[in-house]
């Protein structure tokens, strides 16, 4: 199915090792705040992946920053943190996770480049691609499977407090809801 030799069982194997990695670090340097969310964030073309994670104390300081930078129109904080809850980019976090990851996104550079050769090759037909995407998903998913079961995230009432999913840019509500 797809050109070149992308090893899924290798990326597969490395994306573990460094989230693995990658999530207790976030952790540990907001201990003490209360998390919400942990995800693994990429983007349409799968060209990246990285841990990425949310905090309350997160939510209410970019809500607060929102407002004193008048983008709240007429918004009150807690509107504001209802529509930022879900949105990664917006998180203090968002980013800390993006140099735990640097093999597996080497591993990936090809990716936008398989996606369009699959997409030639079928005259014009995102099938093949999107099965690729869809096989990466799977995998992005049974990583965030297997750290859970890792205890990872919590275990308990704490893990019952959060949300573990697969985010992406420009997003919606159903594949958040799907991947969760």
């Amino acid at each position: 199915m797809v050109p070149g030799n992308f090893d899924f069982q290798q990326f597969q194997t490395t994306l573990l090792e460094e989230a693995r990695v990658g999530f207790p670090g976030i952790q540990q340097q907001h201990r003490g705040e209360t998390f919400y969310c942990f995800a693994l964030y990429t983007y349409g073309e799968r060209a990246y992946i990285f841990p990425t994670a949310s905090t309350e104390e997160g939510l209410t300081q970019v809500a607060r920053k929102y407002m004193a930078k008048d983008y709240n129109q007429g918004r009150t904080l807690d509107q504001l943190r209802r529509e930022l809850r879900w949105s990664p980019c917006d998180s203090p976090l968002h980013s800390e996770g993006g140099s735990y990851c640097q093999r597996a996104n080497e591993q990936l550079e090809p990716v936008p480049e398989l996606l369009q050769a699959l997409y030639d090759r079928e005259h014009d037909s995102w099938e093949q691609s999107d099965k690729l995407i869809e096989q990466l998903d799977s995998i992005f998913l049974d990583v965030l499977k297997q750290l859970d079961a890792e205890g990872v995230f919590g275990r308990g009432e704490h893990r019952a407090s959060v949300v573990v999913n697969l985010l992406m840019g420009d997003q919606s509500d159903e594949s958040r809801l799907a991947y969760a």
